[in-house]
């Protein structure tokens, strides 16, 4: 019989490297935006960032085999009618919804790994999580494949951070971890957020772009806080 597990206990459990390794350290936007005024990063310093969808994620309708009949036929229901799709060339195409990314692959800026799995799948959404979050797809261990590169590392809490009040296993190592930005006690007002998160993280101007996509997200502290430290400005200011 298979073993049922609720979200709750499937986040206990994949988080629970996180108490092996070292203390997360908790940071706020305060001591970011100070770290960016009175150290910034050198021009030019290469920036990992990592989105992780901890959701199912269809990838047959992300990038999609327009040209391909058995996609049709054996999704009757589910598939996207071509003439909506976004073509990166003659055989595929994006998600209708992905136009953002699709200027991003116009520009050279987007590359697509197809086919990413690991040895003898079993099917399991939570293993399937863990083995990405470790980088060990033959056995369980306790740290994360950021969290390793960490321990190789003089010891900085602004070197890796993660939004939210958990700290994902990723970045859980042996003897340092990442650190955690919780988000949930952000509270700005929505008229004022745009203008205060570029003073809070040294930003001279947001760019209209960047002013309209903040916008689009104040009622969501964590996209909010996202957009604003992926944004272009902060990335140079930074």
């Amino acid at each position: 019989m298979m073993d049922t597990i609720s979200r709750r206990r499937f986040l206990k459990l994949t988080t629970g490297a996180v108490a092996v390794g070292t203390a997360a350290n908790f940071l706020t936007l305060d001591e970011i935006a100070e770290a960016a005024i009175n150290r910034p990063l050198a021009s030019g310093t290469p920036i990992l960032v990592v989105v992780t969808l901890y959701g199912g994620n269809d990838g047959l309708n992300t990038v999609i085999p327009y040209k391909d009949p058995i996609y049709f036929s054996a999704r009757p229901d589910i598939s996207y009618k071509a003439e909506t799709m976004l073509p990166l060339d003659a055989e595929l195409a994006l998600n209708p919804s992905m136009g953002g990314i699709k200027a991003l692959w116009d520009q050279n800026k987007v590359a697509i790994i197809r086919g990413v799995g690991y040895p003898k799948p079993d099917r399991s959404h939570f293993s399937s999580m863990a083995k990405w979050q470790t980088a060990s797809p033959d056995k369980h261990i306790n740290t994360g494949w950021l969290g390793r590169w960490l321990d190789t590392q003089p010891a900085d809490p602004m070197l890796a951070i993660s939004l939210g009040s958990v700290l994902p296993p990723m970045l859980a190592g042996n003897k340092i971890s990442g650190s955690a930005l919780p988000l949930g006690g952000l509270v700005i007002p929505k008229d004022a957020r745009v203008a205060k998160s570029a003073d809070w993280l040294g930003v001279a101007e947001w760019s209209a772009r960047t002013q309209s996509a903040l916008r689009s997200a104040v009622d969501d502290p964590a996209q909010f806080a996202l957009l604003a430290l992926c944004s272009p400005e902060y990335i140079v200011s930074a």
